[in-house]
């Protein structure tokens, strides 16, 4: 899954440092969750598009009523769980999806492509589950320009047409099937206090977290803020003293736990509904909260959270923090900077892919259940049997990861810059084993930069103010991440046409 045919990779022992008494790592061999070459049900939206794939944040719960872990990566099609007598033992089920989006045209619903995010399960098999949902404006369900410009454009990321909103969802069979709680807009848990406008930029509250219990008895989470419409963008704190009433949720407001959601289509709505994020350094686009096990660590935290900031997607990262507080209720607020961990998956990226949506899950959390009256939410994590889970090409790998109070060797320099009078470069541990090897320099120039050559079928060349390993005008096998440098950079170089793993190095060797 990390590769083009998604097969398992072997990569060497990474660590990372953390502020605290704990540092994370990561041992062993990347495994193969949900292969979405293979292992994808046969199910369409609406659109006429794939249903079933990762699109989401990985959660899992333990139903009790079967003796089960389902395990769901949402998407906003439809939601086919994995399931299994444990985490270790999931399988990918296509004969009934547990969650299906409302797919509701009107943006007054609040309930148009939707995904289940964050579940809370009980022993008795009721459940309730935060739904992030989006309005897609520049969806072909549409007349054309009716919402949006940019009308039947799939990135919508970049241009907007996207309002975001947070609704909830309820089960009570142990989680085999999820629907609203009541009918929309009544569902509705978080909003913006701004209608939808044509051609708006995305905006809202969702990418929803695990809700964690306090020490007074009420849940709490967190909800990413997705906003340009004066709202600040960054993590909002919320709470709820009750899971099956979306109106008891309740937003950070600074000093308390007060700000009140309503629909801006109704009457009620304000600008108090607008939540302050929490401090930037806590922020992070899909915060993945949980409790530590002791682990006879002098001072240990209590708390984690995992999620990705800045460039973690386009690395494949993942960036975690600690909070030392003593309750939910307090960490929810209180979390330490972020430190990043490598995954170890630079060579197994495809260009302008993205690797997405950590998180960690451990497969012993419903065995604590019993003494700690927790861990049905696979909320806790120890140290025998945790995994981080991660988004790959739209499959879903997992590996192991320790938490250890040994602190890891700083990470090696970053390999020089080439220079202009380069004559030959190598280079090194591409998948396209025939692209390896020494390309000289050539008389011919391409935009006023050398043009070096292996031989007939393979160059290092720039065209669009970025270098190619390429059969020049037949097929480009690897580019990198940087764009107009003056000589090839030295690493971090992604496959196009070419096989994994990416080239190791691209490195002058004479001037």
């Amino acid at each position: 899954a990390i590769t083009m045919t998604h097969h398992c990779v072997s990569v060497a022992v990474l660590v990372a440092v953390v502020s605290g008494n704990l540092y994370l790592q990561m041992e062993g061999e990347w495994e193969t969750v949900y292969n979405i070459t293979t292992s994808q049900c046969n199910a369409t939206t609406i659109e006429n598009k794939t249903a079933d794939m990762t699109d989401s944040m990985p959660i899992a719960w333990f139903n009790r009523l079967d003796n089960q872990t389902y395990m769901i990566a949402a998407a906003s099609g439809a939601t086919f769980p994995n399931v299994g007598p444990s985490l270790n033992e999931v399988s990918h089920r296509c004969d009934h999806s547990i969650f299906n989006s409302t797919m509701n045209l009107d943006p007054a619903s609040y309930a148009n492509w939707q995904w289940l995010q964050s579940v809370h399960m009980f022993a008795n098999g009721t459940g309730y589950g935060l739904v992030h949902n989006e309005f897609h404006g520049f969806s072909t369900l549409y007349p054309a320009g009716k919402y949006c410009t940019s009308y039947g454009k799939t990135g919508h990321d970049d241009f907007g047409c996207n309002l975001w909103s947070t609704g909830l969802a309820y089960t009570t069979d142990g989680g085999q099937n999820f629907e609203m709680v009541a009918e929309p807009p009544a569902h509705l848990v978080a909003a913006l206090p701004y209608r939808y406008t044509k051609d708006q930029p995305i905006a809202g509250y969702g990418a929803i977290s695990t809700m964690l219990q306090g020490a007074d008895g009420a849940y709490y989470g967190l909800i990413n803020i997705n906003s340009e419409l004066g709202q600040a963008g960054g993590l909002c704190a919320f709470r709820t003293s009750n899971l099956a009433d979306p109106t008891a949720y309740r937003g950070w407001n600074g000093t308390a736990f007060d700000i009140n959601w309503h629909s801006p289509y109704s009457n009620t709505s304000s600008l108090s509904q607008l939540c302050p994020p929490l401090p930037s350094s806590q922020s992070n686009s899909h915060p993945c909260p949980r409790r530590l096990l002791d682990m006879g660590v002098s001072n240990q935290p209590k708390y984690m959270m995992v999620g990705q900031i800045g460039q973690d997607f386009l690395y494949g990262r993942v960036s975690y923090t600690f909070s030392n507080e003593s309750s939910f209720d307090k960490a929810v607020l209180s979390w330490n900077e972020y430190t990043t961990l490598d995954l170890g998956l630079e060579r197994y990226i495809k260009y302008n892919a993205r690797i997405l949506y950590a998180v960690i899950l451990d497969n012993e959390s419903p065995k604590h259940t019993a003494d700690l009256g927790l861990g049905d939410n696979y909320e806790l994590v120890g140290n025998n049997s945790a995994y981080v889970y991660i988004n790959s090409e739209r499959s879903l790998v997992r590996r192991r990861v320790l938490l250890t109070t040994q602190a890891p060797p700083p990470p090696p320099p970053p390999s020089p810059a080439a220079p202009r009078n380069c004559q030959a470069f190598e280079v090194v541990g591409a998948g396209t084993s025939d692209v390896n090897g020494i390309y000289n320099i050539t008389r011919r120039v391409a935009e006023n930069r050398p043009i070096f050559e292996k031989d007939a079928s393979h160059q290092l060349y720039s065209s669009k103010g970025q270098w190619r390993l390429a059969h020049e005008t037949v097929q480009v096998y690897y580019v990198p991440t940087k764009t107009n440098t003056s000589m090839p950079p030295p690493d971090d170089w992604r496959y196009l046409y070419g096989e994994v793993p990416n080239p190791a190095s691209v490195l002058c060797i004479e001037t």
